[in-house]
């Protein structure tokens, strides 16, 4: 129920264990920063054409139960 105490409980569980904490932001090279745009629909095809009219960098487009997820950079 307190965060100061699980984060305290946490680094204590991973002390014990031979881990440790990193700092803020130390595997942040891991991940890549991308814009998520969510759609309604089955078409990922239409979807993808309209955007790449638009001049939207698109760098991904997964389509699953009717929602179309598209992954851009993250300033489109």
């Amino acid at each position: 129920s307190n965060v100061n105490r699980t984060a305290a409980n946490v680094r204590a569980a991973f002390g014990k264990n031979g881990g440790n904490m990193g700092a803020s932001g130390s595997v942040s090279y891991l991940f890549d920063n991308k814009g998520v745009i969510v759609f309604a629909g089955e078409d990922a095809d239409a979807v993808f054409e309209q955007l790449l009219e638009a001049d939207v960098d698109v760098d991904d487009v997964e389509a699953e139960e009717g929602t179309i997820t598209v992954y851009t950079a993250p300033t489109d």
